[in-house]
């Protein structure tokens, strides 16, 4: 059985990108470092992740992983909250969105994109409390970057245990920062500020000289 890589993240590592007809592109960082490594891989990513989604699908996939197999993680920001709903719609994840996704009017997500598919299935819930818009609007107004401070460390000590986790099992595990999602010039940035075919090539080629040359598992920004 061939070793595999398991890539975990949100929109930056399923590829995301408004300007296709389905929204996703369709080669990403993911297939150039796949190709260059020339091991099959598996997807667990979708948009709008948030940390803690994160980290259960990490726990989820551990028993999965063989000697070998690599696990290259995407992180995100931690100030990103996942909002539980309850709605039959299947192309909900987990039924839930993301507090990056919220139509609240915070000056944090003015410039939100209505193409994204949670965006959009959220305002068709009816039951949910203006409170809680309130509460997050307030939140991601006033507390966001003095969460992030606290909370960056945090999560940094939880990938390190995952580190020791995997490496016990001979299985390589990399994180990248979140911050990486700015590595590009607009030349490379779709209309959604995502990467477009030129910004997964970039950034895919960082990622493969971090693997190869670095022993430290965090890629920094």
């Amino acid at each position: 059985m061939s070793n595999l890589i398991y890539f975990i993240g949100d929109s930056f590592t399923l590829g995301y990108d408004i300007d296709t007809p389905d929204g996703v592109a369709d080669t990403t960082y993911c297939d150039y470092v796949s190709n260059h490594f020339n091991m099959p891989y598996k997807k667990y990513a979708y948009n709008g992740a948030s940390i803690q989604d994160i980290m259960l699908t990490i726990t989820s996939i551990f028993n999965m992983c063989n000697n070998g197999d690599y696990v290259i993680v995407g992180s995100t920001s931690p100030t990103r909250l996942q909002i539980p709903i309850v709605i039959d719609e299947p192309n909900i994840h987990n039924d839930s969105v993301t507090s990056s996704m919220l139509p609240i009017g915070s000056k944090s997500t003015k410039g939100i994109s209505a193409y994204d598919k949670n965006y959009n299935y959220f305002n068709q819930v009816k039951d949910i409390p203006s409170s809680v818009n309130k509460s997050l609007t307030h939140y991601w107004d006033n507390y966001n970057s003095v969460s992030a401070e606290y909370l960056i460390p945090y999560y940094k000590k939880w990938f390190d245990y995952w580190s020791s986790c995997f490496a016990k099992n001979s299985i390589k595990f990399y994180v990248w920062d979140y911050n990486n999602w700015d590595l590009s010039n607009k030349q490379n940035l779709t209309s959604c500020n995502h990467w477009n075919e030129k910004g997964h090539v970039e950034f895919s080629k960082k990622l493969i000289n971090h693997i190869t040359y670095n022993t430290n598992y965090y890629l920094d920004y």
